[in-house]
């Protein structure tokens, strides 16, 4: 009877130790898994993991990064807090914590977690510059200023902080103070896109455009993804009325960014300078369709409809337009062309009495001709 209860304390003891290393292995995969860029493999082996270990916070933490990357931020921010109301102490996990919550919109959260993270340890530049953010995105731009100066303090050649102040500077007009910082941009890295992309848009803000036109095309030659560049290219080219162009660069900034509005509304403004209409109206539908309430897009398509003499279409995407922004012109713009669609149905109805009469003068003739004709 001893005998057989040390062998079962023996095949207990050996389970034990398989269990433990399945799980072990479990660890180790999902660490592989992520090193390996297999984010979602990562994800699966860690929460297997976490099943028998719950507590096992480094598993949670490493299972948010894995997250983090794929990326899916609302699970990763779970894990991000999970870890937090543990051990607030990780400098790291503060970091990916304040991102999740300022991309997931949490900006108190954020904003509440910066503030531990910077009591902390304030020499860090992190928090500083993802502060700064949430007071751009919030337009507290002397707030941002401050924070991104805070960064710079910390961290002198932190490009980031140089770039989301000169973001700041740009929106409150400080032109000069926007270009120092994108200069440092490119100073330490010439080929950091948004830099030059942002630097274009200063210059036009001042008047420059065939400065500005050069340093969106750096951006693109760096960046030949990044649609913002080429839409501002062809806006600078359909304010000087070179269609051609207009129209190159406002479609590749449209098909970069399908689901933009924005950028298919321009590309349609282009189509209509151009005087394509009906292709115009397709590219100001799908804006349509992606924000039904942008006033500017039903007004674009009114308008081309008008130059089609579409005056039923064009008055439906002007009162639409009306509705969501009524101003006295657009009401004017609607009477205008309501007066233009009773002048052209009387065109109309004047065409057709004119052509029935027509008609009824010809067939008078050929009757009397052929009457003529039997006479003789």
């Amino acid at each position: 009877m001893k005998g057989l209860r040390s062998i079962l304390l023996l095949l207990c003891f050996f389970s034990c130790i398989a269990a433990s290393a399945k799980t072990n292995s479990l660890f180790e995969n999902g660490l592989q898994k992520y090193n390996a860029g297999d984010y979602k493999a990562a994800v699966d082996s860690y929460t297997l993991f976490i099943q028998t270990h719950p507590e096992n916070y480094v598993a949670i933490y490493n299972r948010g990064l894995a997250y983090y990357s794929l990326p899916d931020l609302e699970k990763a921010y779970a894990d991000f807090k999970a870890v937090y109301l543990v051990d607030n102490s990780n400098s790291e996990l503060m970091d990916y914590l304040c991102d999740c919550a300022y991309q997931l919109g949490e900006y108190d959260e954020a904003e509440d977690f910066l503030r531990v993270a910077i009591a902390a340890d304030s020499s860090r530049a992190a928090p500083w510059v993802t502060l700064g953010v949430i007071y751009y995105s919030q337009k507290k731009y002397d707030d941002c200023i401050a924070a991104q100066s805070r960064a710079i303090q910390c961290d002198s050649k932190d490009t980031k902080a140089h770039y989301n102040r000169a973001l700041a500077y740009y929106a409150q007009e400080k032109y000069e103070l926007a270009t120092q910082d994108l200069d440092f941009c490119l100073f330490i890295d010439p080929k950091d896109a948004g830099a030059w992309s942002v630097y274009g848009q200063v210059l036009d803000a001042r008047d420059r455009p065939e400065e500005a036109i050069l340093k969106y095309e750096k951006a693109i030659q760096y960046d030949p993804h990044d649609p913002v560049s080429y839409n501002n290219i062809g806006r600078i080219y359909l304010r000087k009325n070179d269609t051609e162009k207009a129209c190159k660069y406002l479609q590749q900034a449209a098909m970069l960014d399908s689901l933009d509005p924005i950028y298919l509304l321009n590309y349609a403004r282009a189509l209509h300078v151009k005087e394509d209409y009906h292709l115009a109206i397709s590219w100001a539908t799908k804006a349509i369709a992606l924000d039904s309430t942008d006033a500017d897009a039903y007004l674009e398509r009114g308008d081309c409809y008008n130059e089609l003499r579409d005056y039923e279409n064009a008055l439906k995407d002007y009162q639409k337009a009306y509705n969501i922004s009524p101003s006295v012109s657009l009401r004017n713009t609607i009477e205008k062309t309501k007066m233009n669609q009773f002048v052209n149905k009387q065109m109309l109805y004047i065409l057709i009495f004119s052509l029935l009469v027509i008609g009824l003068i010809l067939s008078t003739i050929i009757f009397l001709v052929r009457r003529k004709d039997k006479a003789a």
